[in-house]
């Protein structure tokens, strides 16, 4: 008895001295395992002439942590800056000239940084990032040619619901998304003038229950107030900053390759208690270059009847996006089994493509046994689509050949679970503007693969070389894997073996190399 007595006597005592505590550094011993500088993250650019080093914070502050986060139709927002919560900015940058191997500093950068977006421009004459500041969100651009850096003027972006700027092809322009709401949210009390009433439009449904979801017409007043922006958009000969499209509800936009034409990606009303935003009624537009709309390609409704299943998907157009082959065409597809992967169809998807100022027709440009999850464009005639079904782990890449209609074939067949056997994934390479094709060689008779290399032995990332016309794979390069891991960071020039990789072990620290195989 006495000894129960003592130890909650003990107890009580404990936690009245811990109101007391603070946090407190540990000894030297743990500090050293723990106080490891992260590794930079390294952006090589497209001949491999410079690496842009963007220094990692090692973890996020108290202060981080401690700011607000406000949770809304499927998203966790901070409300100071208008940016998503709990991000762990990066804290440096630096550029490094690989002919001379030497560290060059940038100049003009802010006081404090705190990095996130970082990219190239598509012709990487610039490279550019936002810095998250506690109550706002700056756009900076850094001149390659002179290494200086500057903030975009009159932009105040928001990084809410989408990423928060986008490059035009030609840099011509940096479209980005700007708050229209910039003083805090007017916090009020809103008393319900009487119960809270869920209709239904009379039809069976089955839902998912998720979390973070609008439960008012307040959260709906909050929700508009911080997913609301603007598209501005600054020019880079003029240094000027001028509105481009109104305000709206935006979850992206992309511009076409030519610069001529921007798709914008929205979401409409009314909202829905039960799902999250991206089941909202949505529109997409394409706009001409002074923003001003040419044709509204899509409208949908409130998406809460899309069948069950992971693989299901809504009716109508998705997925659309411009083809990096052409000026501005877009691709998109359409379920052709009710969005219901229960059903037994000859194909799941068509897909199709469309040419700008869409006052033509559409064209059926392939179609997919499984549901269709992309397609990649080379400069010649060649494409390559992959679909996939998440049930039956089953996955296929076709062959496109764009000089025939339909003319695909289905070049790879396999079990995304048999890892020993994956196929890797097909190059893409960056062109001189700027667009995203696939690697070929000279002739355009071969294209490249870039995998993992599971095996037995380890895993051991590899390069293959595929041969279009004899749909033959030929082993260019694979890491030994005995005593190193390596990764390949890049491929600078295929045919004369040229690579940028990764290379570590066990009492090896990470570092770049260059290699020829």
């Amino acid at each position: 008895m006495r000894l129960l007595v003592s130890v909650i006597f003990f107890t009580l005592v404990l936690g009245i001295n811990a109101q007391d505590n603070v946090f407190q550094r540990p000894p030297k011993e743990i500090l050293d395992l723990i106080d490891i500088k992260p590794l930079p993250t390294p952006y090589i650019n497209h001949d491999a002439s410079k690496i842009i080093y963007v220094e990692n914070a090692d973890r996020m502050s108290l202060e981080m942590l401690a700011e607000p986060e406000l949770k809304l139709a499927g998203l966790r927002i901070n409300p100071r800056n208008h940016n998503k919560a709990r991000i762990n900015p990066a804290v440096g940058v630096s550029i490094m000239d690989l002919s001379t191997n030497k560290k060059i500093a940038v100049a003009g950068l802010p006081e404090k940084l705190a990095i996130s977006n970082a990219r190239y421009s598509p012709l990487e004459n610039y490279f550019s990032f936002v810095n998250c500041l506690p109550d706002k969100l700056e756009l900076w651009i850094i001149d390659l040619k002179t290494n200086m850096a500057s903030k975009v003027p009159d932009a105040v972006l928001s990084a809410a619901l989408a990423s928060p700027y986008y490059w035009a092809q030609n840099e011509e322009y940096i479209y980005f998304f700007d708050r229209v709401n910039t003083d805090p949210y007017p916090e009020e009390v809103v008393l319900p003038k009487g119960p809270a009433v869920q209709e239904s439009g009379g039809k069976k449904s089955t839902i998912r229950t998720y979390q973070d979801l609008l439960k008012n017409k307040n959260d709906e007043k909050k929700f508009d107030y911080y997913a609301t922006t603007r598209i501005k958009r600054y020019a880079l000969k003029s240094k000027t900053t001028e509105n481009f499209a109104g305000d709206k509800t935006y979850t992206g936009i992309s511009v076409s390759p030519d610069g001529n034409y921007i798709i914008t990606y929205e979401i409409n009303k009314p909202y829905s208690y039960l799902l999250p935003y991206g089941f909202f009624p949505s529109t997409v537009n394409a706009l001409d270059k002074s923003g001003k709309v040419v044709k509204e390609l899509s409208k949908k409704p409130l998406q809460d009847n899309i069948p069950q299943g992971f693989d299901a998907c809504e009716l109508g157009m998705r997925d659309v996006e411009w083809r990096d082959d052409m000026p501005a065409t877009i691709v998109y597809a359409e379920a052709q089994d009710g969005g219901d992967p229960k059903k037994e169809v000859p194909f799941r998807d068509y897909v199709y493509s469309w040419d700008a100022p869409f006052t033509t027709q559409s064209y059926q440009l392939a179609q997919t046994i499984n549901r269709y999850r992309g397609i990649s464009f080379s400069a010649g005639k060649t494409a390559l689509m992959t679909d996939g079904l998440w049930k039956t782990r089953n996955e296929k890449i076709y062959l496109l050949d764009l000089t025939v209609k339909l003319g695909q074939k289905v070049i790879f067949d396999y079990s995304t679970e048999d890892a020993y056997n994956l196929p890797g994934n097909f190059v893409l390479q960056e062109n001189e503007k700027g667009s995203y094709l696939l690697l070929t060689d000279k002739k355009m008779t071969k294209l490249y693969l870039q995998g993992e290399g599971y095996s037995p032995d380890g895993k051991k990332p590899f390069i293959d070389e595929y041969d279009i016309a004899t749909a033959k794979t030929k082993r260019l390069w694979q890491a030994d894997g005995k005593t190193t891991f390596e990764r390949i960071a890049k491929i600078v020039d295929i045919e004369k073996g040229d690579l940028i990789t990764r290379i570590e072990s066990q009492k090896q620290y990470p570092n770049y190399f260059r290699r020829n195989f």
